[in-house]
């Protein structure tokens, strides 16, 4: 490591998969675990020797005996943390022609952000306090402050329609996503303003929030969508709890109830 307080750094694929090995974990979320698919038994133990060598020359690993490295504390609590999180949050930014992945992994400790700044390059940051995580939150996550709220009613239905409905939207058939959302009970003035939001989209924010499982419990997903489009925002949330089914509601969005809905999800998450 550069420097012992440098509490942000980035790791080649290759490089990261060498520290995984270390730390005996096959993966983690945002990694590619096939990258040596095409090279044979030889080739690969090349590469992983060159893998090696620029993790000592970077102070990352050390030798510690023969085919032997003990790591860092700087990467194997950041990394380490990435492979054993009690929670996660993932977030995919989508917007013409771009899209960015965001992973925040947690503990009662420590809470570490990973983005892949360009293919195959990682980056791992440390937040430095409990309060950090909902800033890094709301940078990545903006919306317009005195958004348009569209006129549309709040609207619970089956997730397999909302998804075939927006997908007829995205490829521009309004009419068929219009009538998808009329068979299922929305009134029209409304189908018609969903079918707009989602036509018209700008950015979408795609956010999940991951509780893994833990002593007498088994892992807990919620997670949702901001839409911002000329129309307004709208937010789309999956409702995965077992009493309520395969549901997702459609409800128009505001600046503060984003926020509100983000800090209700991050509380829930970190628990």
């Amino acid at each position: 490591m550069a420097k012992k307080g440098d509490l942000v750094f980035n790791l080649g694929q290759e490089e990261l998969l060498f520290l995984l090995n270390l730390l005996q974990a096959s993966t983690t979320l945002g990694i590619e675990p096939d990258i040596y698919k095409e090279l044979n038994e030889r080739e690969i133990a090349v590469a992983v020797e060159v893998t090696g060598r620029a993790l000592i020359a970077r102070g990352f690993i050390r030798p510690n005996g023969r085919d032997s490295y003990i790591m860092d504390e700087v990467p194997l609590a950041l990394v380490g943390t990435c492979t054993r999180p009690s929670y996660t949050i993932i977030i995919d930014i989508v917007k013409p022609e771009t899209k960015l992945s965001i992973f925040w992994h947690g503990t009662e400790h420590l809470s570490v952000e990973h983005s892949i700044i360009f293919p195959g390059i990682h980056k791992f940051r440390a937040l430095a306090a409990p309060e950090e995580l909902p800033i890094r939150l709301s940078e990545h996550l903006p919306i317009p402050s005195g958004g348009k709220l569209p006129m549309m009613s709040v609207k619970k239905m089956n997730r397999d329609v909302y998804i075939q409905a927006r997908d007829l939207a995205i490829s521009k058939q309004s009419d068929a996503a219009e009538m998808v959302f009329l068979q299922n009970g929305v009134a029209e003035t409304d189908a018609k303003t969903f079918v707009k939001v989602i036509m018209g989209a700008e950015t979408t924010y795609t956010i999940g929030f991951i509780r893994h499982a833990r002593p007498e419990q088994v892992s807990s997903i919620r997670g949702g969508a901001l839409i911002i489009s000329s129309v307004g925002c709208c937010i789309v949330e999956s409702l995965e709890e077992e009493d309520k089914g395969n549901e997702v509601v459609l409800m128009p969005s505001s600046t503060d109830l984003w926020k509100n809905w983000l800090l209700a999800n991050l509380a829930w998450v970190r628990e």
